[in-house]
């Protein structure tokens, strides 16, 4: 399922911010106010299909402009982390993964 009727797909960023907390980032805009939910989530790339979930955060609202971010971290470990946006019911947008050690 696409991106509601006037919304673009979501950008997705994936970062590692001070003292090593794993950050997702979610963008989309809308060419009017839209009712949906938008979601980001940090995922640990397992190779195992479903990749285990960190962390997750969603937002539901009627809004043009949309961004939902996301932080956690993992008890230390150092695994391949990504950053998943996707509309409700819609296309997953993936970052690629990163090796990283989180807090």
């Amino acid at each position: 399922m696409p991106a509601p009727s006037g919304c673009a797909e979501p950008s997705v960023r994936f970062n590692v911010v001070t003292g090593s907390t794993l950050w997702g980032q979610s963008k989309a805009s809308c060419n009017s106010a839209k009712t949906s939910t938008l979601t980001t989530e940090i995922k640990w790339d397992k190779n195992l299909l479903p990749d285990p979930l960190t962390a997750k955060n969603a937002m539901t609202d009627t809004r043009k402009d949309w961004t939902v971010g996301v932080s956690s971290c993992d008890n230390g470990n150092k695994r391949g982390y990504y950053a998943r946006g996707y509309w409700n019911g819609g296309t997953y947008h993936d970052t690629s993964p990163r090796d990283v050690r989180a807090c």
